[in-house]
């Protein structure tokens, strides 16, 4: 039997992949814009924001969710009872998801690594250190997320001139 339909050393393309399922947007700000109305339209009594968590039902208490756990709950509709990874949803969601867990913790250069699968210019590399870090990186509980989300979406503007400055030419 031949294995041709397989990457053997890539074990993520033995998953099965639903090619039914949403995409997600191909740009850094488009992730960020994406996730921040996933996250606040989440039902607080059944996810509580936890950095360190991305889509991960407790034995008892709500499910903990990180940025990236609040697009797998809410564009993939995952539910609030289920453990959920990004390796569940196919290699593109995966790089895209990490992509989003780089951008929560100021990691903007590995982010735009992963998304436009380049390292940015010298120029960009710069501006895009120049971020910063978004407000409660590490956060837990729906203040301080909410205060993350905030942060993530004062940096937007900024992001989307770098990202056109990044392809104008």
């Amino acid at each position: 039997m031949s294995n041709t339909n397989y990457d053997l050393t890539d074990p993520a393309s033995r998953l099965p992949v639903d090619n039914s399922q949403p995409s997600l947007p191909n740009s850094m700000s488009g992730l960020i814009e994406r996730a921040i109305a996933d996250a606040r339209s989440l039902d607080p009594s059944l996810y509580h924001p936890k950095s360190r968590q991305w889509h991960a039902k407790p034995l008892v208490g709500p499910c903990e969710i990180c940025l990236a756990g609040s697009v797998i709950a809410e564009t993939f509709k995952a539910p609030a009872d289920r453990q959920r990874f990004p390796w569940f949803f196919g290699i593109d969601v995966v790089n895209k998801l990490h992509a989003l867990d780089s951008m929560r913790c100021g990691c903007w250069n590995h982010a735009f690594y992963i998304i436009y699968g380049f390292r940015p210019t010298a120029e960009i590399d710069q501006r895009l250190y120049a971020l910063g870090h978004p407000s409660h990186a590490d956060f837990e509980g729906w203040d301080e997320f909410r205060t993350h989300l905030d942060s993530l979406e004062s940096i937007l503007p900024t992001l989307r001139e770098i990202e056109a400055a990044a392809f104008s030419s």
